[in-house]
């Protein structure tokens, strides 16, 4: 009787995945082009709100920047985030599904265990264009980009 709610369960458990991974794919097609439109315009506007400030003898323009660069770097992490949280659950789907009482259960079930532990090693990434994955590194990588721009802006507005 166990084994049979316990194959209910693992049932329930493959169509849930089923459509979170159905629904990460439609996630992806939509928020892709959005994505890297928002991740190219964070790095553009965190660079374009230093390189003023570093050429303003304005004596409030140091603070405008430490003002306004958690909203922008904080739209970044949202997204970086967000995708990251994401990744790092579907990484635990294939581990939660090993790590179940599957040696004592009946054939039906750890064929049926099988098929998750299978589909759970697909990872569940989100990209920008389609090229780039957004995980919590990405912040990183866009927020050096952005200084790296910041570095070549100056060095030709110092020639």
């Amino acid at each position: 009787m166990a084994t049979i709610e316990a194959y209910k369960q693992l049932r329930l458990c493959i169509r849930t995945h089923h459509d979170i991974t159905r629904f990460i794919g439609y996630l992806e097609s939509v928020m892709n082009p959005i994505a890297m439109m928002q991740l190219a315009i964070g790095v553009f506007n965190g660079c374009m709100m230093i390189f003023p400030a570093a050429y303003s003898d304005e004596s409030g323009a140091l603070l405008k920047v430490l003002v306004c660069a958690p909203a922008v770097s904080m739209q970044l992490l949202l997204y970086c985030v967000g995708a990251h949280s994401v990744w790092e659950q579907g990484e635990l789907v294939s581990t939660a599904a090993y790590s179940c009482d599957w040696p004592d259960a009946n054939i039906s079930f750890q064929k049926a265990l099988l098929l998750v532990m299978v589909r759970g090693q697909r990872p569940l990434t989100l990209t920008a264009g389609g090229i780039y994955p957004i995980q919590r590194g990405t912040f990183l990588s866009l927020l050096n980009a952005g200084y790296s721009y910041y570095a070549v802006l100056k060095n030709f507005a110092g020639r």
